[in-house]
């Protein structure tokens, strides 16, 4: 579910051509490109604010949350982030995939698994820990 303290996704649609200088434009105005589909409804290009997907990717629910997206000019829905891409020296945000969430319908998703402490076995009895499986 929600977050207590997630706040709302504010997205402007965007218009014209969809190319890298169209997306390097929106990057140098301080926001990044996204697209937001799902739910039964037409994908929509829109601008979003790097640093409030920033706080929502380093939550506790990470990429799992669920957010309030709206979209300026129209209607809000529920939505969670499926996709980003980062750039790969300095590792700013360079494009994000949002997906409409319907909260009636279920759904799949990945969930990461992170190991917490150290097990008694790998600290008094020599053991080694082996991490397998890194997402369910």
């Amino acid at each position: 579910m929600a977050g207590k303290n997630t706040e709302a996704v504010v997205a402007t649609p965007r218009e014209g051509k969809f190319n890298k200088n169209a997306a390097r434009r929106v990057r140098v105005a301080g926001k990044i490109p996204a697209v937001v589909y799902g739910a039964g409804q037409d994908a929509v290009a829109v601008t979003v604010d790097p640093k409030v997907i920033t706080r929502i990717l380093h939550s506790e629910s990470g990429h799992n949350t669920i957010f309030d997206l709206n979209i300026e000019g129209g209607n809000g829905s529920k939505a969670m982030i499926v996709d980003w891409q980062n750039e790969p020296i300095k590792g700013k945000l360079l494009h994000i995939d949002l997906k409409r969430i319907a909260m009636d319908k279920l759904m799949r998703v990945s969930v990461p698994v992170q190991l917490i402490g150290v097990p008694a076995g790998v600290k008094t009895g020599g053991g080694i820990i082996q991490h397998v499986m890194r997402e369910v």
